[in-house]
This record gives structure tokens, C-alpha cells and sequence, in this order.
């Protein structure tokens, strides 16, 4: 349980940067040249994230930043993503609603790079009476991530014994032993697992 207990408390104050940043005056001024300098010095701040997308409030990509350089974000932007099969879409959703930070559950990178979720937060102006939300901030996180490794294999535990990371569809995302495959294992979870207590709707 404490290694749940630490995880929460770190991945909370993962959830709380995004929060900051989808509160930052130039992210909710909507303009691109200014969110994507931000962006890039969030990015350079924090390597635990691999990009940022925002999605206005009918969930059309408006922004993709990201440090790598790649051309293949020319196909996304302009995109409507507003189908509860779409990744972002249920958790962007919920996170407009309600006026909060979700994390979303795990998916294949869209270029096949591996296993990723995303922390995912509302913009809005809160000078505004009606809170009216001008869409999310959605923030990738890659589970194979050297801050989810480190965490993990940090832990001093017995020899035979093993710490894994599992998503809510059972699927492994960290552990302990560098030896076991961290992508497309999963387990059939009982309903009295022990889960994180992180919004995750």
C-alpha cells in the first residue's frame, strides 16, 4: 500500500502542473503562437511528458506540440475527434463538465511508439460568469517512461518478489523486473485490488 500511497502523491502533482498550465493566460487566450512556446518550455521542464494537444470545446486538434520534429502532426491538426471511441474524447468530456483534471486510461501512441495515457485538463476563463470551457489540454505521458521506471525499480523488495503497475483494463504499465515485457501483458484483476484513488472517470 505505501507504494500506492507514494504513486498517488506523485502522480497528483503530475495531474496538478497540467492543471497549472491549462490555467496559464496564454493557453486560454487560444492563440497558437503562444501556446506553443509555452508548451515547448513545458516539454523542456518536464521530460516525463512526450506531447501536448489541445482540443477547442467540439474536440477539433487546434494545437500539437511536441520536441522531436516530426511531420506526422500535419494529419492530425484540423481533426474532429468527438466520438466515444476516440481517446481523448470521454475524458476531455468529463474534464469540461466538471471543470477538472482526469487522467485518461492507457492506448497505443497513434505512430505505434508504444503505450501511453494522458493527463487531461479544461481550459477556461475564470474572469468569465459563465465558465464556458474553450476545450483541453491533453498532455502524454509514455508508460515506459523513465520517471514510471525509476519509480518502480526504486523500491527495495525481496528477491522473488514483484511490483507492477496495472492500468484499469489490467494491462501492465511498470514494474519492477526489467526482464518482464512492460507492454501488452495484462492480468485479470479482482474486484478487491487495491486501486489509485486518482480521478480517473
Amino acid at each position: 500500500v505505501s507504494v500506492t500511497q507514494s504513486l498517488e502523491t506523485r502522480l497528483s502533482l503530475v495531474l496538478e502542473e497540467v492543471e497549472y498550465l491549462a490555467q496559464d493566460a496564454r493557453v486560454i487566450s487560444m492563440d497558437k503562437t503562444a501556446q506553443e512556446k509555452i508548451f515547448k518550455d513545458f516539454l523542456n521542464f518536464h521530460p516525463l511528458f512526450s506531447n501536448i494537444f489541445v482540443f477547442d470545446s467540439n474536440f477539433f486538434i487546434t494545437q500539437i506540440t511536441e520536441l522531436s520534429g516530426g511531420d506526422w502532426k500535419k494529419h492530425l491538426l484540423g481533426r474532429q475527434f468527438n466520438k466515444p471511441s476516440d481517446f481523448v474524447f470521454p475524458y476531455g468530456t468529463y474534464a469540461m463538465k466538471n471543470k477538472s483534471s482526469v487522467f485518461t486510461g492507457s492506448h497505443w501512441d497513434i505512430q505505434g511508439w508504444g503505450l501511453m495515457f494522458a493527463a487531461v485538463s479544461p481550459i477556461f476563463d475564470p474572469s468569465e460568469k459563465s465558465y464556458a470551457p474553450r476545450g483541453v489540454v491533453s498532455a502524454g505521458l509514455f508508460v515506459n517512461s523513465e520517471f514510471l521506471k525509476k519509480f518502480i525499480q526504486g523500491y527495495a523488495i525481496e528477491l522473488d518478489n514483484l511490483i507492477l503497475l496495472v492500468d484499469k483494463e489490467g494491462y501492465v504499465v511498470a514494474n519492477s523486473n526489467e526482464l518482464i515485457p512492460k507492454e501488452q501483458l495484462k492480468f485479470s484483476l479482482s474486484d478487491q485490488r487495491r486501486e489509485l484513488s486518482l480521478p480517473i472517470p
